[in-house]
């Protein structure tokens, strides 16, 4: 009787690496039933999260149906679609610029500020102002 192999399943808490699009991918090896990973360089741990990663993958497909059979001749995707959520419990400003895939910070300059005696705004008058008749 053949054996089939045991799956390896994930039960312990995983790690969030970022990386720039177009990074070589880790090298992963396992020796001894010890994992012995290379990450390059430009592999950044992003940190630990609050309740975990939900992933979440949906594949839409229509029936294909002709008039000579009963049932459809083949099933065809028509939308594919994954997400990624996740809670950090570390948030800070440049994780929020990698949750933004990228951008430039930039720092709001304060707008200048008039002096009253340059404001070309005259103050307000009221007919009661000035000397009575």
């Amino acid at each position: 009787m053949p054996t089939t192999a045991t799956p390896n399943i994930l039960s312990d808490p995983g790690y969030l690496f970022y990386a720039p699009a177009g990074t070589a991918e880790p090298v992963n090896t396992v020796a001894g039933s010890k994992f012995t990973d290379t990450w390059p360089v430009a592999w950044v741990s992003v940190g630990a999260t609050e309740d975990g990663s939900k992933f979440k993958a949906s594949v839409k497909t229509e029936a294909v149906n002709v008039a000579e059979f009963f049932d459809p001749i083949k099933y065809v995707t028509t939308d594919r679609s994954s997400s990624i959520a996740f809670a950090m419990a570390d948030f800070t400003l440049t994780k929020l610029k990698w949750s933004m895939n990228g951008g430039t910070p930039c720092r709001r300059t304060p707008r200048p500020t008039r002096s009253p005696a340059s404001s070309p705004r005259t103050a307000p008058t009221s007919p009661w102002s000035g000397s009575r008749r």
